[in-house]
């Protein structure tokens, strides 16, 4: 988790990012429920206004650890989910 952590941090996202994102979200239900915990570089990606492979595969992560970081972000700055229920 902390490479993919580091790694969507980048500002300019590593070839491949999608890739190990998607694969640590196939194991993720595998993860005892004490330690799924989602970094916050992760969870920014996955909750990022963008429509990138990346950031799909942020927001099956996130889901996939059982975490609601999209409308956790939405509270802590104020702002409503506009985009709940849309896919992309």
């Amino acid at each position: 988790m902390a490479v993919a952590a580091a790694a969507s941090a980048q500002t300019r996202k590593p070839t491949g990012l999608a890739f190990l994102l998607s694969c640590l979200a196939t194991y993720a239900p595998e993860v005892p429920a004490a330690a799924r915990t989602v970094p916050p570089e992760v969870a920014a990606l996955a909750a990022a206004a963008s429509a990138t492979k990346s950031r799909a595969a942020a927001r099956d992560l996130v889901a996939g650890l059982g975490a609601d970081t999209q409308s956790k972000t939405a509270r802590s700055s104020g702002t409503r989910n506009t985009n709940a229920g849309r896919s992309g």
